[in-house]
């Protein structure tokens, strides 16, 4: 196999050049992401225009990895890897890529609890598993996660082993979880559920519309807050008094989120902005 020596930043740029649907900043970020996992380099090797031997058949790789990305793939289903929180992921169209904003869900309830005695935790609707790792991670807790998937747990249940992190991982269906279940009496329950609704997908770009899996995003325009319902009223059994719920929400139905917690008789109830100023955790104590 033939290579020639090339310089990092001159190979970043060129590739960068060839993609289509993003911006620039987008488009360097995505091929650093490439060069990344392929190349095994780190951001001072850019930086510093390191020289590194490269192949045809690594050209021919990046060609076929830029060709997916200008027809929306998401890159990090064509690596198969996502960061969350600082560990490696990892994703495939079973799975919802990580959001940053669910890193700001989570890196909230570490703050609040990384000095207090949290036992159990339960995470509704695990998908990728970056919650519920994370948290067990973190706060050093007993951690249940569930989901609807069998593939999602599939990936996720890969995740912890990849991570070295103990969750237990159940397949359930929210919307269906009784007393009966066995899932009781956590410190914390914590979800990102479904919260986009159907009319919004004229707002969303290709890249996640014909690649991420849509039962994980979409609600009923009719019914968007569904899957909070359904959980603020299992929190009955699933919470112990004194235990709290959070929620990622989507910003349109902070106010109705609000008011759900209220007539659950929910007490301390918060919501709280992300980076962009947008509401995006809701979370309230059980009494």
């Amino acid at each position: 196999m033939s290579t020639s020596s090339t310089e990092l930043r001159q190979l970043w740029k060129s590739f960068s050049s060839k993609i289509e649907p993003y911006s620039r900043d987008e488009s360097e970020n995505i091929v650093f992401l490439m060069l990344e996992r392929h190349f095994n380099i780190q951001k001072m090797d850019l930086i510093i225009s390191k020289k590194i031997d490269v192949s045809k058949e690594d050209l021919s790789l990046l060609g076929n990895y830029i060709r997916r990305v200008n027809n929306f793939e998401p890159v990090q289903y064509i690596l198969e890897e996502a960061t969350f929180y600082g560990r490696k992921y990892k994703v495939n169209p079973s799975v919802l890529i990580p959001r940053p904003e669910t890193e700001e869900l989570v890196d909230l309830i570490k703050k609040k609890y990384i000095s207090k005695d949290i036992q159990t935790i339960l995470d509704l609707g695990t998908g990728s598993g970056c919650i519920a790792i994370t948290l067990a991670a973190e706060l050093k807790a007993q951690v249940t996660a569930i989901d609807i998937s069998k593939e999602s747990l599939a990936v996720a249940t890969k995740n912890a082993e990849l991570n070295k992190i103990k969750v237990k991982f159940q397949q359930a269906d929210i919307l269906k979880l009784k007393s009966s279940s066995g899932l009781s009496n956590f410190d914390i329950v914590v979800s990102n559920p479904p919260y986009v609704c159907v009319s919004e997908k004229r707002y969303m770009g290709r890249n996640v519309l014909d690649y991420e899996p849509h039962t994980a995003l979409f609600v009923p325009d009719e019914d968007p807050l569904k899957f909070y319902k359904a959980i603020i009223e299992r929190c009955s059994f699933l919470l112990k008094s004194g235990g709290a719920c959070y929620f990622e929400i989507n910003e349109r139905f902070a106010l109705p989120l609000f008011e759900l917690f209220s007539l659950a008789s929910f007490q301390n109830i918060n919501i709280v902005n992300d980076l962009q100023g947008k509401p995006r955790i809701a979370y309230a104590t059980k009494p």
